[in-house]
C-alpha cells in the first residue's frame, strides 16, 4: 500500500523539470561544473516494489523509502547519503546535478498533509540540510540557480486548482508565484517552467523564473469537430530537447506535436500528427509513442522519419524517468 501511494503521488511528476543550480553552501565538485546541470529524476522500483538503481552523471542512485543510496558502480554496495526522519518517507522524485541532491519527505501517515524539503551532497559526508516544511502535499518541479529558487507545485482544494510556488533555498522564503498552474513539462536547463491551468483546454502556460512571472500562453488549435463536446484541443505534455520546446496537443480525432522556442516566442509549427495515445517519451532525439492500435513507433527529430519500434523500447525510456 505504501509503495502504491508513493507511485500515485510520483505519477503527478511525469512532467518533470531540467534546471541549473544556485551557489551552494556545500562546494560543488568538478564533475558538477562539467555536467549539463540539474535535472529532475524519479527513483525506480521493480515489479515487487524493490528499489532499482538509476544511473545519473556516472553515479547510481536508489531509494528504499527510508534512505537514499549512491554508488560509483552498478554493482557497488552504495553509501547512505540521506535518511528520512522517523514517521516520514522519501518521495520518489529528486533533483540533482551529480553533486548535490534536492529531495523531499512526506509523512508515512497519509492523512497528514506535509512536505519537508532538503538538500545534501552525494558524497554522504555531510548531513542533509532542511530547507523548509510546508503544510501541504507539494511536489518538486524545478531549481533555477540564478535566483536560488526551488520551484514546487501543489493542489489547492479550496481554489480547485494547482498552484506554483517558489522556495528560496537560502532565505527560506516560500511564496505562491502563480495561482493556477499545473506543471506539465521539463525546462531543459533553461529558466522556463511549462504548465497548464486547471482547465487543460486553456492551453500551455510558460513561467519565466528569471523574470519572475508568466510570460506567455499558447492556445491549442480549435477542435477538428466544432460541434463536439470536447470544445477545443487540450495541451497536456511539454518536452524539451536540443534547445527546442515540443508539446503534445490532444484533439478529437488526432494527437499533434508542435515545435517552438523554449520561451514560446516563435510561432509554433506542427511537427507531426498521429492517431496516438495520450503520452509521448522524448529521448535521444526521438519521440517514442504508441498509436491507437497499440503499435509502437519512433519519430526522429532530425530526419523527420517515423519507424516501427517496440513496447520494450518505450518501457526502457519510460523506466529511466529522465526527461530532456
Amino acid at each position: 500500500m505504501k509503495k502504491s501511494v508513493k507511485k500515485m503521488l510520483g505519477s503527478l511528476l511525469l512532467t518533470v523539470i531540467l534546471i541549473t543550480a544556485m551557489l551552494p553552501a556545500y562546494p560543488e565538485t568538478a564533475e558538477a561544473a562539467t555536467n549539463p546541470g540539474y535535472k529532475i529524476f524519479s527513483f525506480q522500483y521493480g515489479d515487487w516494489g524493490e528499489p532499482e538503481k538509476v544511473k545519473i552523471y556516472e553515479k547510481y542512485y536508489w531509494n528504499d523509502s527510508s534512505s537514499i543510496y549512491c554508488a560509483s558502480t552498478q554493482d557497488g554496495e552504495g553509501k547512505v547519503i540521506a535518511t528520512a526522519p522517523d514517521g516520514y518517507m522519501i518521495d520518489d522524485c529528486f533533483i540533482t546535478n551529480g553533486s548535490r541532491i534536492y529531495y523531499d519527505v512526506k509523512p508515512t501517515d497519509y492523512s497528514k498533509e506535509e512536505t519537508v524539503f532538503y538538500y545534501v551532497p552525494n558524497s554522504g559526508k555531510t548531513k542533509p540540510v532542511k530547507i523548509k516544511s510546508v503544510k501541504s502535499n507539494s511536489w518538486l518541479a524545478s531549481y533555477y540557480s540564478s535566483n536560488g529558487n526551488l520551484y514546487t507545485y501543489k493542489y489547492n482544494s479550496s481554489a480547485e486548482a494547482y498552484q506554483l510556488y517558489s522556495l528560496n533555498v537560502k532565505t527560506k522564503q516560500y511564496k505562491r508565484v502563480n495561482s493556477n498552474f499545473r506543471v506539465i513539462g521539463a525546462t531543459g536547463g533553461s529558466r522556463y517552467i511549462y504548465g497548464a491551468s486547471n482547465r487543460f483546454e486553456d492551453g500551455l502556460k510558460i513561467y519565466d523564473a528569471k523574470a519572475g512571472k508568466l510570460i506567455r500562453k499558447i492556445k491549442p488549435e480549435a477542435s477538428k469537430d466544432p460541434d463536439s463536446h470536447f470544445g477545443t484541443n487540450n495541451i497536456v505534455q511539454a518536452m524539451v530537447s536540443n534547445g527546442k520546446l515540443y508539446y503534445l496537443e490532444l484533439g478529437y480525432y488526432e494527437r499533434i506535436v508542435f515545435e517552438t522556442s523554449l520561451s514560446g516566442k516563435t510561432t509554433p509549427k506542427v511537427l507531426f500528427r498521429e492517431c496516438t495515445g495520450d503520452s509521448f517519451m522524448l529521448a535521444n532525439g526521438k519521440f517514442y509513442y504508441c498509436d491507437s492500435n497499440g503499435d509502437f513507433f519512433t519519430f526522429d527529430l532530425k530526419t523527420k522519419e517515423t519507424k516501427p519500434s517496440s513496447m520494450d523500447a518505450y518501457d526502457e525510456i519510460e523506466k529511466s524517468r529522465v526527461f530532456n
